[in-house]
């Protein structure tokens, strides 16, 4: 029923029609109709047909939802994996931003509590979480060091980030980056 409604309001509304694309919009929805269909020829042929024709109704069903997955991050159903993905993050960080659960404590290696911006001193995720993220990075291949006294890009926030781009930028270029 819902697949129904979605090809409705994708065919019938006029906002919905001008702005969508085939790719993007209708394309994922005709292949979630295809895996339905494949899906119920499955139980039919089981049920009613003997059985008769199900390893071509079973690899058809296998190929359509293969299809739809690999779509799937260019369409609007990755908002299916995105939106509980973020709202994970965001849930991660806020925990972490806990003072009375993160104080600062010292371990073996290091002291461990939330980070400040080094340039204006606003909070930042934790410094768990920040040094997870360099790790990776490094791992990655990608270094992100900024001077000699080992600052680190993700140092920083957002603000000053975009700040010390446009500095360096300006001091690239001279006078004529204006």
């Amino acid at each position: 029923m819902g697949l129904a409604i979605a090809f409705w309001r994708r065919l019938k509304e006029t906002g919905l029609f001008l702005t969508q694309r085939f790719g993007f919009d209708l394309l994922p929805l005709i292949l979630l109709f295809a895996i339905c269909v494949t899906g119920l020829g499955l139980t039919a042929s089981s049920l009613w047909w003997g059985g008769q024709f199900y390893w071509f109704i079973s690899l058809t069903h296998q190929m359509t939802v293969v299809l739809w997955l690999l779509m799937l991050p260019f369409g609007k159903f990755f908002h299916i994996i995105q939106r509980p993905a973020s709202i994970g993050v965001t849930l991660y960080q806020t925990v972490n931003q806990d003072v009375d659960h993160y104080a600062q404590h010292t371990d073996d290696k290091h002291t461990i509590g939330t980070g400040q911006c080094k340039r204006c001193g606003h909070e930042l995720p934790s410094e768990q979480f920040i040094a997870g993220l360099k790790g990776v990075l490094r791992d990655l291949g990608q270094d992100y060091t900024l001077n000699k006294e080992h600052d680190s890009l993700h140092d920083y926030c957002p603000t000053c980030k975009r700040l010390l781009r446009g500095q360096a930028y300006y001091h690239m270029m001279g006078k004529r980056f204006l």
